[in-house]
């Protein structure tokens, strides 16, 4: 039988633009302005997403190939929660304290999402049925988030 994965926004390791998908989530991209020692320039503050990591995808993948049995046919992938940009900015200040950032409306902005998109596939993923059929749990976000920091720096740099 076959099971399919419905997957919240995928940020990390090896996660960069490229001519088929130049597109980058909001954590990789704060992540990446502030370890570059760039000012980050938010429309707003409040945009939300279930941001999850690649490597916690992965677990979660090699999870549902490796349960015993399943209850589902189809299972959401995500952190389970949101979080808005002002958090992962925070998140992002934790480790580089020095970090600028300020709301900037209209062109000059540099992260630019949509404050009215709050629910839906803009909001946190139900998890429920992964969490009941395998032993798969996403990690916290900011301890994710840090983690993907902490790689940008060993690897990229």
């Amino acid at each position: 039988s076959a099971v399919s994965v419905r997957l919240a926004s995928v940020y990390g390791p090896m996660d960069r633009a490229t001519e088929s998908r130049n597109f980058r989530h909001v954590p990789n991209r704060v992540a990446h302005m502030a370890l570059a020692g760039e000012t980050i320039r938010p429309n707003s503050l409040e945009p939300v997403g279930d941001y999850v990591t690649s490597t916690d995808v992965a677990a979660a993948i090699l999870a549902l190939v490796d349960a015993q049995h399943l209850n589902y046919r189809h299972y959401n992938i995500g952190s389970g929660s949101s979080q808005t940009i002002g958090e992962i900015i925070g998140w992002a200040r934790e480790r580089v304290p020095e970090l600028k950032a300020e709301v900037t409306p209209g062109e000059d902005a540099n992260i630019v999402q949509d404050v009215t998109l709050k629910g839906g596939m803009w909001g946190a993923y139900d998890i429920a049925r992964i969490m009941r059929d395998t032993e798969w749990r996403p990690r916290p976000g900011k301890e994710a988030f840090h983690a993907y920091m902490d790689w940008i720096a060993a690897n990229e740099n």
